[in-house]
């Protein structure tokens, strides 16, 4: 059984603004929070905050969307503190141009663990980028954007449409159950011409028998 449910979904966007707020979601204590964010600028997301006081931690962004001066960024916060109106704000370095954020609010019955961030897709395929992941039970999240926003966002296989922002980004969720390695995840079935795609995994964490006596615990059964 998979120790991650089904997320609440918020998106959000602006235009030539320096905060970019999505809507609230009902976070429970322990949930973990996933945000993407995407900009058409040269600038940088400074923070994520949000209503309950969550600490937020950045992955690497990737350049090139949104017209080309843009990023694609993904900050996720594990073990969050409860607030049934939470509203998750990313602060950038301008205000020029456009900006939207995708935010999943994970119920988990475990603590998970970050596992992998996938590349950057190719313009218009939907899918991510190459990604190695190693657990069993996974919690992927994609997001794609398209700054000309000409075109509408469906899934592919069994992932799920959360939204979209318009046509300019759009989001999906899924859930893997084996390890994938060095190939990209076809997330979307389709997208705009000029969209770009990146995903991220967190995983369960590992509770073995093997990985008990690795650590000296020995266990007696009568």
């Amino acid at each position: 059984m998979s120790i991650f449910g089904t997320p609440a979904f918020q998106s959000g966007g602006v235009r030539s603004l320096t905060s970019l707020p999505a809507g609230a979601v009902n976070t429970a204590t322990g949930d973990l929070i996933v945000v993407g964010i995407a900009w058409s600028d040269s600038g940088t997301i400074t923070a994520v905050n949000d209503t309950a006081l969550n600490t937020y931690v950045p992955l690497t962004a990737a350049t090139g969307d949104l017209g080309g001066t843009g990023a694609q960024q993904f900050w996720y916060c594990i073990g969050a503190t409860a607030n049934a109106a939470n509203i998750v704000t990313a602060t950038e370095s301008f205000a020029n141009n456009y900006s939207t954020i995708a935010v999943w609010d994970v119920p988990v019955t475990a603590v998970p663990l970050f596992d992998a961030q996938s590349a950057q897709g190719a313009g218009g395929t939907g899918n991510t980028g190459n990604i190695t992941t190693v657990g069993a039970d996974e919690f992927i999240a994609a997001f794609a954007v398209d700054g000309q926003g000409t075109d509408s966002y469906t899934r592919a296989g069994s992932y799920t449409l959360d939204g979209s922002y318009g046509t300019f980004s759009g989001a999906c969720h899924g859930y893997l159950v084996a390890p994938v390695t060095a190939s990209p995840l076809s997330i979307f079935a389709s997208v705009p011409g000029g969209a770009l795609t990146m995903g991220v995994g967190f995983k369960a964490p590992v509770t073995n028998l093997a990985s008990a006596v690795n650590f000296g615990v020995v266990l007696v059964q009568n």
